[in-house]
């Protein structure tokens, strides 16, 4: 369910890698150590361990590489009943890995 700031606010996995884009060659942004965040939109990326190819968009609380933490997350770390989550909005990026 999305609160009134239009996202998803949810338990999540802690110590995952944020990566710039929905790929897991894509840049290390960040270390997600909460495990209950923000997510602010999906995008299809890399298939991954929850049989799907879906990406939610986070910051990261530790920062990697240069980077300000923001990036993505795969969907199976991200505790939503389904994904992607009904009603948050796809990023609709055009990234590279």
């Amino acid at each position: 369910m999305l609160s009134d700031d239009q996202r998803l606010h949810c338990d999540n996995t802690p110590g995952v890698e944020v990566h710039r884009g929905p790929h897991y060659d894509s840049p290390v942004t960040g270390i997600l150590q909460a495990s209950h965040s923000w997510f602010s939109c999906w995008e299809h990326g890399d298939p991954h361990a929850g049989d799907n190819d879906i990406w939610y968009r986070t910051r990261g609380n530790v920062f990697k590489n240069g980077f300000n933490g923001i990036g993505f997350m795969p969907a199976y770390e991200v505790q939503a009943s389904v994904h992607p989550a009904p009603g948050l909005q796809r990023c609709n990026l055009q990234l590279s890995p």
